[in-house]
């Protein structure tokens, strides 16, 4: 990286407080990102799950 391209200390200060910031709004809402986080997880090795059944499924029914 060049001089020119790297984040400077300021900015990166600036993004931390903005984050920080944003979190008083986010707040209220805790209980439902940590649900909605959870479910998104679930639904996603569920996924991943469930083409490995089908896989295993389709290999010995026609083997």
């Amino acid at each position: 990286m060049t001089e020119s391209t790297k984040p400077s200390a300021a900015r990166r200060r600036s993004s931390s407080r903005l984050l920080a910031s944003t979190s008083v709004f986010l707040k209220p809402y805790l209980t439902q990102i940590v649900i909605a986080s959870v479910a998104l997880v679930f639904t996603a090795a569920l996924t991943l799950g469930l083409v490995q059944y089908v896989r295993l499924i389709v290999d010995r029914g026609f083997v």
